[in-house]
Order: C-alpha cells, then sequence, then structure tokens
C-alpha cells in the first residue's frame, strides 16, 4: 500500500536524520515488513504492524552496529581487496579499500587509504597495507556538505594514512575487470578525439563523473540552470531506453524480450557507472511500468516513486543525505505532484505539456537550488527547451561513436563532427548570451530550516483539499504552521550578529556579521587539495549567508595563507572598503586592489571601525624591518563586555611589543596557527581569555599546533577549539559568549534549542499528512 510505503520511508528519513546510524537488523525487518505490507488486508492489523515498524526501525537505527572501527593515530595492518583509486601524482594516490582482515582479524569494513606509493595500485588488486588511522582533509562549515561527509554517505567512516603497502594479488574478476576495460576504453576514446571542454561533458554524460574538471565549462551550465543536463538523470536513461526499444524493435524481439534485455543493459551500466541513485531510481521506475503493464494494472507514479526510494534508503540509507538522491527525487515529485495543478491552473494558456513539467520541476527544486547553489538562472526555461533536444542528439551520437569505433573507426567522423559542431554551438551560444545580458541572479541565503519549511508549505498547498482533520487536529496543526514561520523568522541568519571562524583549511579566516554590516579578517588561501578547492569553499559559505557584499576586507598581511583567496572575493563579491597594515609588491595583490573598485585603506595604530554592536581597534605599528608575520595586524574587538584579539602571523617579539597595550580578553586568535614562536607565557598571562582559536588545516605538514602551545593554553585551563577538528566556530555577539561548531560541539543556550524545536514540529504535521491525506482511490495498493 502506497501510504504504508510512505510512513515506513518517512520512519526511515526520521531514524537517519536524528540517530545517523545504519542497522543490518534494520534492513532485514524492513525487507519483512514490506513483505507484509503488500500482502496484508486487515486495516486494523496492518496499523498496528506501521506502529510497530515506527518503534523497532527507529531502535534497531539506534542500536545499530558501530560503523567507525579504525581508530585515529593507532597502528593497523590491512588485508584487502581495492575497490577504487584516484591517482594524484606519480607517488600519491588515494584507494577505497574493502578488507579481509584488520590485525590478523576478520573484518569486512570499508576503508579510504591515503597511499605515497609508485607502484600502480588498481582496482581489483589484493593488497597489504601498515599504517595509522587518520582524520581526512576537508573542510567543515555550516550548512555545506564536507568530503567528509561525501565519504560517511558512501558508508565509508574508517581512514589510513599507508606506511607500507604490498601487492599481493592482481587477480580480478570478470565483472570487475570488464568493467575497468569499457571505463577505460571510454575515457581513451573521448580524450584521443575531442578537446578538454567537449571531454568535459562527455565525460559527464555518459559516466557521470570527470576527472578533468572544466570550471569555466561547469559554471556556464549552472549560470543558465542546464547543469542537470551533465548530471545522467531519468532524461537520460528515459532516451537510452528509447534508443534501445528502436534497435530491438527492429530486430524483430517481442515485448517481454525487449524488456528483459533493457533491464539487464540498465543494470549493468549502472554498475559500470558505480550506481548513482538518479540511475536506480529511473531503473527501478523502469522495473515498476514494466510490471503494470505484464499485469495489466495502471501504474501509480507517487507508488513507483516511494517504492523506488524505499528501496534505494533500505540498502543504502545513507544516501539520504546524498545531493543526487534529494535532487532526483525532488524533480520526479515535482511531476507527481505540482504538475497537475499547474496543468489545471494553466489550461486555458495551452502551453506545451514539456514546459509545464518545466515549471513544475522549477517550483519543486527552487528551495532546494538557492540553498545549495545560491543562484537562479534568468534564461532556464529557453535555455531548456534548446539545450535538451542538442544533449539528447549529443548523447545519442556519442553512445553510437563509442560503439561504432570499436569495429569502424574510420566510418565514423560523420559522429564526431556532429558532436564537435553541436557543442561548439552551443557554447558559443551561451557566451554570447552571457557577454550581452544579464543570465543568472545570486540569491540570498537559506537556513536549512526555512528549506524545510518552504517544503512544508508547499505540501500544505498541494494537499489542503485532501485534508481530512477533525477542528482540534486543525487547531494544532496550524499551530505548528505558525511555530514553524515565526520561529525561522527568529532564527534567520541574516538577522544575526556573530563572528565566525571559517574552516579554510591552512590559514585565516573570520566573519564579522552584524544586521547588514559584513566584516572579513583575512581569506585564507593555501588550499591543502587545490587553491580552486578552498576559494570555492569561502564563495559557497559566503552566498549561503546572504552575504553580496562586504563593508570590509582586513587583511592582516600578505602570506598566500591569509590574503590567498582576495582575487576571488573580488570577482564574487561587491568590496567597499580594504585594510592593509603595509604596502608591498608581493604576489601582486597591491595593485590589484588598486584596480578594483573597492577603498584600499592603511591602517595604523589606534585606528577603529565600529558599529552599535561591535568596535575593531588596530593595536600593532607596522615595523618595515620585521618579516611578513611580524608585520601582521594585530585587532581588539570590543562588542558588549566582551573583548576577542586577533593576531595574524605574529612572533614572540612582537608579542612583547604590544604587550602593555592589551587588556584582558574572552577570545584569543592563538598567532601563527599555534605556531611553537608564539603564544608566549607572557601573553596569555596579561590576556587571560576563556577560549583559544587555533585556525589550523588538517594533517598539515608543518606541525600546527605546536605541543608546547597546547600545554600552555591547557595548563591556564582555556578552551581550546580547533578548526582542524571542530569545523567552523561561531561565536553570538552577546555577554554570555554562546557559541556552537560546525561538528556540532557547543555550550546550551536556547536559540539553538528553540531552533532544534521548530526542526521537530516540522516533521509532526508531515505524519499527519501522511495518515490523513488521499481518497481511496490513491493507497488502495500499488496498482490498481
Amino acid at each position: 500500500m502506497s501510504l504504508d510505503i510512505m510512513f515506513i520511508l518517512i520512519n526511515m528519513i526520521l531514524s537517519i536524520k536524528f540517530f545517523k546510524a545504519d542497522s543490518y537488523l534494520g534492513i532485514i525487518f524492513n525487507l519483512i515488513l514490506l513483505f507484509i505490507s503488500f500482502n496484508m488486508l486487515d486495516k486494523k492489523i496492518s496499523k498496528k504492524i506501521l506502529i510497530f515498524s515506527l518503534i523497532m526501525v527507529n531502535l534497531n537505527l539506534y542500536i545499530g552496529h558501530k560503523t567507525e572501527f579504525i581508530k585515529t593515530y593507532e597502528q593497523y595492518e590491512i588485508i584487502g581487496v581495492v575497490k577504487e583509486n584516484k591517482i594524484y601524482s606519480d607517488d600519491y594516490q588515494n584507494i577505497i579499500l574493502q578488507s579481509k582482515f584488520v590485525n590478523n582479524k576478520k573484518k569486512s569494513i570499508s576503508i579510504y587509504a591515503t597511499v605515497n606509493s609508485e607502484k600502480t595500485i588498481e582496482p581489483g588488486d589484493s593488497i597489504y597495507i601498515t599504517g595509522r588511522g587518520m582524520t581526512p582533509r576537508y573542510l567543515s562549515n555550516f550548512n555545506t556538505l564536507s568530503y567528509k561527509d561525501y565519504l560517511k554517505n558512501k558508508g565509508i567512516n574508517n581512514f589510513i594514512k599507508a606506511d607500507q603497502i604490498k601487492i599481493l594479488s592482481t587477480k580480478k574478476n570478470i565483472l570487475l575487470d570488464l568493467k575497468l576495460k569499457i571505463k577505460d576504453y571510454i575515457n581513451s576514446s573521448i580524450e584521443n578525439n575531442f578537446n578538454e571542454s567537449d571531454q568535459y561533458v562527455l565525460k559527464k554524460l555518459i559516466l557521470a563523473k570527470s576527472q578533468n574538471y572544466d570550471v569555466e565549462t561547469s559554471d556556464l551550465f549552472i549560470d543558465f540552470g542546464i547543469s542537470h543536463l551533465l548530471a545522467i538523470s531519468g532524461l537520460h536513461i528515459g532516451i537510452i531506453i528509447y534508443f534501445l526499444e528502436i534497435i530491438f524493435i527492429n530486430l524483430g524481439l517481442d515485448y517481454k524480450r525487449r524488456c528483459i534485455f533493457i533491464i539487464s543493459i540498465l543494470s549493468f551500466y549502472a554498475y559500470i557507472i558505480d550506481f548513482p541513485s538518479s540511475v536506480i531510481r529511473a531503473i527501478l521506475m523502469y522495473i515498476g511500468y514494466i510490471f503494470a503493464i505484464i499485469f495489466m494494472r495502471r501504474n501509480k507514479l507517487l507508488n513507483s516513486v516511494f517504492i523506488s526510494a524505499y528501496f534505494i534508503l533500505l540498502f543504502a540509507p545513507r544516501r539520504i543525505n546524498d545531493l543526487g538522491f534529494i535532487l532526483t527525487y525532488l524533480c520526479v515529485l515535482s511531476i507527481a505532484l505540482i504538475y497537475p495543478k499547474i496543468e489545471t491552473l494553466l489550461k486555458n494558456y495551452e502551453l506545451p505539456q514539456s514546459v509545464l513539467i518545466f515549471i513544475a520541476i522549477n517550483i519543486g527544486i527552487l528551495p532546494f537550488q538557492i540553498y545549495y547553489f545560491n543562484k537562479i538562472s534568468i534564461f532556464a526555461l529557453i535555455a531548456n527547451i534548446i539545450m535538451i533536444p542538442l544533449v539528447s542528439v549529443v548523447l545519442v551520437s556519442t553512445i553510437i561513436f563509442l560503439f561504432l569505433n570499436l569495429f569502424l573507426p574510420v566510418k565514423i567522423n560523420i559522429f564526431i563532427y556532429l558532436i564537435k559542431f553541436l557543442l561548439k554551438s552551443s557554447f558559443a551560444m551561451m557566451e554570447l548570451f552571457k557577454n550581452n545580458f544579464l543570465v543568472s541572479l545570486d540569491t540570498f541565503g537559506l537556513s536549512e530550516n526555512s528549506m524545510l519549511s518552504i517544503y512544508f508549505v508547499l505540501i500544505i498547498i498541494l494537499f489542503k483539499d485532501r485534508l481530512k482533520l477533525n477542528f482540534k487536529q486543525k487547531q494544532i496543526f496550524y499551530l505548528l504552521i505558525i511555530i514553524i514561520t515565526i520561529g525561522n523568522l527568529f532564527i534567520a541568519e541574516k538577522t544575526d550578529n556573530y563572528m565566525e571562524y571559517i574552516d579554510i583549511g591552512q590559514g585565516d579566516c573570520c566573519l564579522i556579521k552584524s544586521g547588514n554590516k559584513n566584516i572579513l579578517i583575512d581569506t585564507g588561501g593555501d588550499g591543502f587539495r587545490n587553491d580552486n578547492f578552498v576559494s570555492d569553499e569561502l564563495v559557497n559559505v559566503l552566498k549561503r549567508k546572504g552575504i553580496t557584499k562586504i563593508d570590509w576586507l582586513l587583511i592582516s598581511h600578505f602570506d598566500y595563507d591569509h590574503c590567498g583567496n582576495t582575487e576571488v572575493l573580488l570577482n564574487n563579491f561587491k568590496i567597499k572598503n580594504v585594510g592593509i597594515s603595509y604596502i608591498t609588491d608581493k604576489l601582486g595583490l597591491y595593485e590589484k586592489l588598486l584596480k578594483s573598485d573597492a577603498k584600499v585603506h592603511v591602517l595604523k595604530n589606534n585606528d577603529t571601525i565600529q558599529n552599535k554592536y561591535f568596535k575593531l581597534e588596530i593595536i600593532s605599528e607596522d615595523n618595515p624591518g620585521y618579516d611578513d608575520n611580524d608585520r601582521s595586524m594585530v585587532i581588539l574587538m570590543s562588542f558588549g563586555n566582551r573583548k576577542a584579539l586577533f593576531t595574524g602571523d605574529i612572533s614572540k617579539t612582537v608579542e612583547y611589543e604590544i604587550l602593555e597595550e592589551l587588556p584582558e580578553v574572552d577570545i584569543f586568535n592563538t598567532p601563527h596557527h599555534g605556531s611553537a614562536s608564539s603564544t608566549s607565557d607572557e601573553i596569555l598571562d596579561k590576556t587571560k581569555p576563556k577560549y583559544a582559536i587555533i585556525s589550523v588545516g588538517r594533517n598539515n605538514s608543518y606541525g600546527h599546533p605546536a605541543g608546547e602551545v597546547l600545554d600552555r593554553l591547557k595548563y591556564r585551563k582555556i578552551e581550546i577549539l580547533r578548526t582542524d577538528t571542530d569545523g567552523a566556530i561561531r561565536f553570538q555577539l552577546n555577554d554570555d559568549l554562546d557559541y556552537i561548531t560546525a561538528q556540532g560541539k557547543g555550550q546550551f543556550n536556547y536559540r539553538e534549542l528553540f531552533s532544534k524545536i521548530i526542526e521537530s514540529c516540522f516533521y509532526m504535521p508531515i505524519v499527519i499528512l501522511t495518515k490523513r491525506i488521499g481518497d481511496k482511490d490513491e493507497i488502495l495498493g500499488i496498482y490498481e
């Protein structure tokens, strides 16, 4: 029954969201429960089973097996089989390993290993490694998905830095060997015949991922609202199914045989591209459609949606956090639920069905798009109408090209020319529009709770006619709506007054946000994987807070890890004022600042920047005889009865010079990322901080923070907050010094409690809706 499935699915989502665990027992129990739900006729018994399922699923997920086995810094010996590898250089690669033995004990877990080896390690190899448990390098900021979260969503919770590796055997199974050969063939065929931009698009279309990330091409597709065309989705699978249908019909196969061949081909294709959520969803819904035809039943789209989602989450519950999973189901739910309303509303305008579907999908994904991408495309409708047929032809032409290239490499030039022509024309057309028109708008920031609330209101609008509640239930229901609406206004980030130390890797960056005023102290820039990754993270963090302008950018000094992202900020935000403590040609940055629209100020001792909530005072004098670190701008921030000190990379020499000017402070930004050359006993005794902030990259090669610095802080019982372990750190600009970190550490405060209550309130009406919505025709069964 679709109602039962919806209820079970919601139970699973709630369990995964609140308990962050998964259980084999829970999966087995749900399989049995699903079978019973399909066959249960007695409504009373069915209701009891559903209540029992709610208890059991939550219980099993809560007490589920612990997947984190390997502990940081402990030594391990592991024997296992390589599942994936990514080579970064001749002697550095990351591999995903399925273990067989851990420290001579049988243990099967997925392990992410960083390997420094010149040996070529390939998927399918059996290897022996020794190494220490580690924390993966990643950035952790509010409302952003970290690389660690990405790995966890793939079921990987264990991390090793290997110091020794030995390949035991290179034997691969037939399927894996075939998969690797097909991937190599596709990659080489595309690389040998197309330029980099074309390669990026074609690899995304065929393999769902591309090793050569093309920033300009990617941004072009995002600006025009057609980036989804590069992701393998239901549209792509539909095109492939249609293409295969034509081939098999011409071969004279009957319907059942055609279906068997198509499902087999699609399943193998999903295996080759590592089972993305959108492809699994499309295949499962296609199977449901086939069953409906074979058994002469009318297929229910909503039933197919929830059944496919149920099976995906059943075997891979962590996919609930996967952006691909969320987006593909938002799109198909929009077609199922919003499209009929749009069709009725616009029936007098005689618009094509494709346009109505596009409008429905964009309404459905708009809150998600604003939350994750902070951008709305102005020409999305036109771009999609033009590009969908073009991409369809490119996709089919590429499949034909790859197939014929196996046998007739000389005869297929016509397809290469066609693909190149279509892609070149598409790029040229988009570039022309982008150079002459405003094609996209940056949007305001949207919190997670606000996004959920928008979807909640959307559900009410869609189902208000079917809501069957008595008077008391309606009162409760609408009270919850009021709580959620008012609550989100109360906790909206754009009205906050806070300072946030952004996790920028091995660097410094702090945002001070007060009403509509935004001040940034340093920018970070020393990327641990590549500079684009860190700069993109900073841009995303700021845009998700609704920031479009920066009133003051204060650069403590001109080391790359403190100012390296300045140029990308100038390109993405309106920066009104830039404050520096000295002039230098280092990095060529000063000239770039002068050519920008920002006003450049050389700030001296006692200069101040302030509003009614805070005051920033410069308390350092520039000394040209010092190195860049000791020329750092030192800033004292006052808010209410509290104070915070920003110290750049100063050494003990400068600490002693400014000692007399320093008051007692509450928050102390530890100089030079906790280096042993700074944070003297004298400065700690003079400032007497309650909190010490260490902005530092995970697993950094400098050994920051130094053990002796940590010892000094611990000896004085100063609470240490580190961006490498705690992620971003946010302090409210109030006398209570309420703080919270991106990794969930923080003090109890009523604001956060209220936020959690609002989040919980969001789900309660969903359960009510699930049990009350729908006429009998919609919930009698899978098929009608």
